[in-house]
């Protein structure tokens, strides 16, 4: 073999040589890349379960931690549920869902009126410092018991009463009307609870619109319950309530009579309550009265048979009076619609509702002054608005017209007795009276708004 022969074979194992050298490194690369993928999946496996781990898991923290929480105080607006108002803390639809849910058997919280105080605990997760959980949820039911809701885990609350120890004083409040009852009175400290009571009693014998001026001065007496260990005070009855108006004055006792019936009572003893309310809305302004119009939305002149009361969307509307309630439908350009059967031939009407009241279905029987539904704008309507109709024998009436007997008139020893119980509330409020040596009652506290 020549020279140049050996050096070519000499030159082809060498780089084939190399060749299987490289192939071998390869192969020692791969595996290497392999074993530092496998591990870099391990980690993340490892790092995704440790993740899992870490995962916020609500526990129930002990009960005297709920108790050494900080609360905050809310009062119940006009037409908001329990889950309403406490999701408005930031608490989560769930919870808020189970909270109200563990009260069945304990509390209807349907039952709550507007202006309920409710104290609210919450907790926050260290692992999640944006999201907050209700802890434990407190308010006064009665005037003396509290309900109390606690969280136990996961979404689970336990409900239940617990009985409570409280003064109660008596608080006189006054003020001269600037624009309404309602918002006049809230001003000067009325809480809603006493103020809705006011409107129904007021509400049977004067028109919250043509009757009341700028000036007219009312005052208002009520309960104010001390909770104690509770934390807080709760507003009670209402006890008193006078308007004087300029062409007409109104003074109403709370009164219970020897048969154990609660009403109102004017200074003669004739019970306030007649066959129904004039103004059964909360806060409402008369916007069109009964009589010939033009039509808001059609535009050409029509008998409009009731009354509109212009109220922000949601407003409750109560009952007018005692009666069963033979509509609860849609009823083509009056909306949701409202129709309660009351006795001596009279039925009202309720139209344009934004919702009903949740347990409210037809048959069922109401007492007046009782949520029944929502203003609204549904059917054909310009805006929030409750139409109100008085029906007499199937046929609408005006109902500022209607004149309705009062459905109790005390006599007797029941006057006798009413009139020292009125001597007596009287004295205990502050306000003169003509009966001498009445007895003095609970401490009481005026709060002022007279502009005069």
């Amino acid at each position: 073999m020549t020279n140049e022969g050996r050096k070519f074979f000499k030159c082809a194992a060498a780089v084939s040589g190399l060749a299987v050298l490289a192939f071998i490194f390869s192969l020692s690369l791969r595996e290497s890349e392999t074993e530092e993928i496998a591990r870099l999946n391990l980690d993340r496996t490892t790092s995704a379960q440790e993740s899992t781990e870490r995962q916020p898991i609500l526990t129930r923290a002990p009960t005297s931690d709920f108790i050494d929480l900080p609360s905050k105080t809310l009062a119940l607006k006009p037409g908001d549920t329990l889950i309403e108002a406490l999701e408005s803390t930031g608490v989560s639809y769930g919870e808020a869902f189970a909270a109200s849910n563990s009260l069945q058997g304990v509390y209807n919280p349907r039952e709550l009126k507007a202006g309920q105080k409710l104290s609210v605990s919450v907790w926050f997760d260290e692992d999640q410092p944006e999201t907050q959980h209700l802890a434990r949820l407190t308010f006064a039911s009665q005037t003396d018991q509290i309900v109390i809701v606690e969280h136990k885990k996961a979404e689970q609350f336990e409900a239940r009463v617990q009985g409570i120890e409280h003064n109660v004083r008596l608080v006189q409040s006054r003020g001269a009307i600037s624009e309404n009852l309602f918002n006049s009175a809230s001003k000067v400290g009325v809480p809603i609870s006493v103020l809705m009571e006011a409107h129904q009693v007021l509400g049977q014998v004067v028109d919250f619109q043509r009757d009341i001026a700028k000036g007219d001065k009312f005052v208002l007496g009520y309960e104010v319950y001390d909770d104690k260990y509770a934390g807080g005070t709760h507003a009670g009855n209402l006890v008193y309530v006078s308007l004087n108006a300029s062409d007409s004055s109104h003074e109403f006792f709370r009164h219970e009579t020897i048969e154990g019936f609660v009403t109102y009572f004017d200074e003669t003893g004739r019970s306030n309550m007649s066959g129904l309310m004039k103004t059964p809305v909360s806060n409402g302004r008369l916007s069109s009265s009964y009589g010939k119009r033009t039509h808001p939305v059609l535009g050409y002149t029509k008998m409009h048979k009731g009354l509109d009361f212009a109220a922000m969307l949601g407003t409750p509307v109560f009952a007018a009076g005692d009666g069963t309630i033979v509509q609860r439908r849609r009823n083509g350009s009056f909306g949701k619609y409202i129709r309660i059967r009351h006795n001596d031939g009279f039925s009202t009407a309720y139209a344009h509702l934004n919702r009903y009241k949740d347990t409210l279905a037809s048959g069922d029987h109401v007492r007046r002054g009782e949520v029944i539904g929502y203003v609204g704008e549904t059917g054909l309507t310009t805006g929030p608005n409750l139409h109100f109709e008085v029906l007499k024998a199937g046929r609408q009436v005006n109902p500022a017209k209607v004149v309705a007997p009062p459905l109790a008139k005390l006599n007797g020893e029941a006057l006798s007795q009413f009139h020292r119980d009125m001597a007596e509330l009287k004295t205990a409020l502050g306000i003169p009276v003509q009966t001498i040596g009445a007895r003095s009652g609970p401490d009481v506290r005026v709060q002022s708004g007279d502009e005069g």
